[in-house]
């Protein structure tokens, strides 16, 4: 064996299939072999070469695939967007372990996979963003909008410092780049669809759709017969996700009232004095000045050539705005290189000493009148610099504002004078981590119990989020210790521990054993009723006249009835309104079951469209664009789904 193997490998078997190997590997690298082994990506999409759209999936065809990942850094930047957005959406509400859970992260993730899908398809149909796009939609972001409602470029400029990492306007552009080439061929797609007239009168007639209709009881009867061990056994054990005990916690908990505390001394005048003195800048305000620029970019790791030709543009940019008769905005507007302000001729509004870089910061702020000065290079290039107007400092005297200090002083020493007391509680309970009486009782707190409070509550001291998320923190529930200081208010802190704990559990047979009996009857006589409703429908099928079929029993009339009634049974307004409009005799009437299981009949005696004469052509305009921004929406995941059914997509759940 041993030798038939060596001969193998000599051979020229050996040398074809060592051919076949080294191909691929020697055109796409090992690394291919092992996607994702020592990968930080979250996702790899790996999509057909354009050449080849419908290439099939299975290797070696695949390694021709092109790829794109998702990185560690996008997906976590992405993350922290969407976890300060809902923080700021629901506030106190806000859940932040169920936010971080490993379903939220994932759902996350596949929007990003099918956006990054939509950036390839746009990329491989030769879609592409414009710099006007760009500046755009940089203009458009609320944080550089100042107060005018314009944009503002110190906003803009501070901003990108003030991001992790800082951002050069050049960095940030290409994110933004990034981010409308993702969105642009699905925003496409949902902007160009469209609903036209007639298919919008049917959606009208249909949503606006009223029917009559007549109920027909079928009366059931109370079931007394015995119910056997065995049943009540095999309810309970099919059954049980409805017989649950919900999870609850009792607690103890005190709540520490800056009102309810001895109150601090009265502010003196010496000490409206101090502060006023200290703050002297706050109350003197600060100079502004009034700016524009023009940019001229140059990298940081710029050649010798690129550093020349930078210069020699400002240079000439510079004797251009400094020339007689010059207008410095349109100049601007022509030529500077700083996308944020050059709409604007250059403006970057008033301009605050030290908000700007040091070079740029000096310059300005040397001019001691009204001018443009020469040429000036920070980080971000050769800036040329118009001072156009210096606004002087507001000051307010200590007399004004005295009233205003001594209430922010006050403000400051009860909130101090809250902190204090919360600390010495929290320093006794440190030492002790399962007594809360103790401390609060030696200053003065009252300690309240209750409970059971069920996890399901919003009401009482759950109707403020913290609180619960507080009370069923495992780490609580596990120690029974006092927990983490929570604000209610301004004014007022809380501090809980868990006493008790009861986790949802299935309640005991014994327990639940005569409900379960009482279901099993009503389930036995409703059955009953279903036999018997089964065979009035065979009845009319058979060609019996409804009302013959149905004489004698309860019958209620509805006229009217709206999609969506309110005041009904939803089981009932689904029947209703499950029959086609168009059926006759047998096929208008329908079995139905209410939610307790009850069965009924229902007869489908008339259907009105909706009056579509109500609406007027404005009305019209603004559904016609809401239907077919719905309608674009879906196309859009059609598209997506479609698109994904073509492409492999790996997911690196290790690395989320």
């Amino acid at each position: 064996m041993l030798q038939f193997l060596r001969d193998k490998s000599t051979g020229w078997f050996a040398t074809v299939i060592l051919g076949l190997l080294i191909v691929p590997f020697a055109i796409f690298g090992i690394d291919q072999y092992n996607v994702g082994g020592g990968s930080t990506a979250v996702a790899r999409i790996d999509t057909p070469p354009s050449y080849w759209p419908g290439a099939p999936k299975f290797w070696p065809v695949s390694m021709l695939y092109d790829h794109a990942e998702i990185s560690q850094d996008e997906f976590r930047s992405r993350l922290e967007r969407e976890r300060q957005a809902q923080r700021e959406a629901e506030g106190e509400a806000f859940d932040a372990i169920a936010f971080d859970s490993a379903e939220n992260k994932r759902e996350i993730l596949e929007r990003m996979i099918d956006e990054k899908i939509g950036a390839l398809s746009a990329t491989a149909a030769g879609m592409g963003i414009s710099d006007g796009q760009v500046q755009k939609e940089i203009m458009t972001i609320p944080a550089f909008i100042g107060a005018d409602g314009k944009f503002d470029s110190n906003a803009y400029i501070m901003g990108l410092r003030t991001l992790s990492p800082p951002q050069t306007p050049r960095q940030f552009e290409q994110v933004i780049r990034d981010n409308l080439q993702e969105r642009l061929l699905t925003e496409q797609l949902a902007t160009s669809s469209f609903v036209t007239p007639k298919e919008l009168d049917n959606l009208l007639k249909l949503s606006g759709e009223t029917r009559d209709a007549a109920l027909i009881a079928v009366p059931t009867v109370a079931d007394t017969a015995a119910v056997t061990d065995a049943e009540i056994k095999t309810w309970y054990d099919t059954h049980k996700g409805q017989l649950q005990a919900p999870e609850s916690v009792n607690l103890e908990y005190v709540i520490i009232d800056a009102a309810k505390l001895p109150p601090p001394a009265p502010v003196t005048e010496a000490q409206i004095r101090a502060q006023y003195d200290k703050d002297i800048a706050k109350y003197t305000g600060t100079e502004t000045r009034e700016a524009s620029h023009i940019l001229v970019n140059l990298p940081a790791n710029a050649g010798k050539d690129q550093q020349d030709e930078a210069k020699r543009k400002i240079d000439a940019i510079y004797a251009e705005v400094t020339a007689a008769g010059a207008d410095f905005a349109a100049v601007a507007k022509a030529k500077s290189e700083d996308t944020g302000s050059k709409a604007q001729g250059g403006s970057l509004g008033a301009v605050g000493k030290g908000t700007m870089p040091a070079a740029f910061d000096t310059a300005l702020f040397s001019m001691t009148a009204a001018g443009i000065s020469k040429p000036v290079k920070t980080d971000f290039g050769w800036h040329v610099i118009q001072l156009r107007k210096i606004n002087a400092s507001n000051a307010r005297s200590f007399e004004q504002v005295k009233a205003e200090i001594a209430a922010e002083l006050h403000k400051a020493n009860a909130a101090r004078n809250l902190n204090t007391v919360t600390g010495k509680v929290l320093d006794a309970v440190y030492s002790n981590p399962q007594d809360l009486k103790t401390p609060a009782t030696a200053n003065g707190l009252t300690v309240v119990t209750a409970g059971p409070l069920l996890r399901s509550s919003n009401e009482g001291v759950f109707a403020t989020p913290a609180v619960k998320r507080e009370a069923f923190k495992e780490s609580l529930i596990k120690d029974k210790a006092v927990g983490d200081p929570i604000d209610l208010s301004p004014t007022q802190k809380m501090l809980l521990r868990v006493t008790a704990h009861q986790p949802a559990a299935t309640l005991p047979l014994a327990k639940v054993r005569d409900e379960i009996i009482a279901q099993v009857r009503l389930e036995r006589a409703n059955k009953v009723a279903m036999t018997k409703a089964n065979a009035i429908m065979a009845k009319i099928k058979a060609g019996s006249p409804v009302a013959g079929a149905t004489a004698g029993l309860p019958m209620r009339v509805l006229n009217g009835v709206p999609r969506q009634a309110q005041g009904l049974d939803s089981k009932m307004s689904e029947a209703i309104f499950a029959i086609p409009a168009s059926a006759k005799g047998a096929a208008a009437v329908k079995v139905f079951t209410l939610t307790n299981g009850q069965p009924m009949l229902v007869e489908l005696r008339k259907v009105t469209p909706g009056d579509t004469s109500q609406y007027t052509p404005a009305m019209r305009n603004q559904l016609l664009q809401q239907f077919g921004m719905g309608r674009g929406i879906e196309e859009v995941r059609s598209f997506i789904r479609a698109k994904r059914s073509h492409v492999k997509v790996t997911v690196f759940d290790r690395n989320l």
